[in-house]
């Protein structure tokens, strides 16, 4: 029993020092105010929307996936952009407007999985189906690099393992682990130059960042999903591409800016005083949970205190006790005085 107290003691201690921390940690993010500095920077992209907006209405844009290809039209559309935000409850609604392709029969071609033609692409990486993407807006002929509507990757397996490669969603083999994806989405972003449109690179050193996802810093216009293949005889299966997004965005669009300040995420963080609330509240749980082990760690010392005065005092009390052999000698010895003994 005894020995439970003391791991709960201990635990309770672990506990208290962990919110202490994280209370410190909070107070110095929340000095940072990070949320406050994201939210200026997204609110000011809103005021410019606001402008930018108009040049972006009413535009004509169509789009095809090769020459003599079907040819669509975009439509304007609205993507609930302001509903992804995360921690963003006091950033103000705004006029979304984005262009999103209509995908009829035809605008991509179905396949068969067995007459895909891969091709290398990098290490271990292959491509399926490469195309390019060609816009015309507002008469403006705008094409993309070329990019893969199939990918797969391969990663040697032992024998033994083949249940990790089904996990990975993927098909073993002769000794490889396949796991294959399909292009879910198309997002490009573009801006007015004139009378004229052109693709918008997000960072002037990749010229191909005109893309809308975000991830560790790069740009790209293209989002993949897996791809699950039939257990047996895969060959004969059906590749649709009916369900692909393809989207165009203003290269002013606020959705844009959110995901540059927040890297990606769309996370704004909480705001500098729900922090310093939080950190409070942190640091008042750890006083509390350090009462009991506080409590203890005294009790044992003063147990301690009072085992050592006990000692001490017995230790004392022994040595009165004993009789001082010199002094006993003394009653003897010629000339002491003493009111029982007359020694005359």
């Amino acid at each position: 029993m005894t020995s439970a107290s003391g791991v709960a003691k201990c635990l309770t201690s672990v506990v208290s020092l962990a919110c202490f921390i994280a209370g410190i940690v909070l107070l110095e993010m929340s000095s940072e105010e990070q949320h406050e500095q994201k939210s200026i920077q997204l609110l000011k992209a809103i005021d410019d929307w606001n402008g930018h907006r108009q040049e972006f209405d009413q535009i004509k844009a169509s789009g095809s996936f090769s020459r003599g290809a079907v040819v669509s039209n975009f439509t304007s559309t609205t993507l609930g952009d302001r509903v992804k935000l995360i921690n963003g409850e006091d950033i103000p609604e705004y006029q979304e407007l984005a262009y999103k392709l209509k995908m009829g029969p035809g605008v991509l071609p179905e396949l068969r999985f067995g007459d895909v033609e891969w091709q290398d692409s990098a290490d271990q990486e292959y491509s399926g189906l490469v195309g390019r993407l060609s816009l015309l807006v507002d008469g403006t002929n705008l094409t993309t690099e070329e990019f893969a509507l199939l990918r797969a990757t391969s990663r040697r397996e032992q024998q033994g393992p083949y249940n990790n490669c089904k996990r990975r969603k993927g098909t073993y083999d002769n000794g490889q682990c396949w796991t294959y994806y399909q292009i879910s989405r198309i997002c490009l972003q573009i801006a007015r130059e004139g009378s004229k449109w052109r693709l918008a690179p997000r960072s002037l050193a990749k010229l191909n960042s005109y893309g809308c996802e975000l991830h560790d810093g790069n740009w790209s216009f293209t989002y993949y999903r897996d791809f699950d293949l039939v257990p047996i005889d895969p060959s004969g299966q059906q590749i649709g591409f009916s369900d692909v997004e393809v989207i165009v965005r203003s290269v002013n669009d606020p959705f844009l800016t959110a995901l540059e300040v927040t890297d990606g995420t769309l996370d704004f963080g909480m705001m500098a005083e729900e922090e310093r609330w939080l950190a409070f509240v942190l640091m008042i749980m750890a006083l509390l949970l350090a009462i009991p082990p506080v409590c203890a760690l005294g009790n044992w010392w003063l147990n301690k205190r009072a085992k050592e005065r006990d000692r001490y005092s017995f230790s004392v009390r022994a040595k009165q006790r004993k009789p001082d052999p010199e002094m006993v000698g003394m009653k003897y010895a010629v000339g002491f005085e003493d009111e029982e003994y007359d020694i005359r």
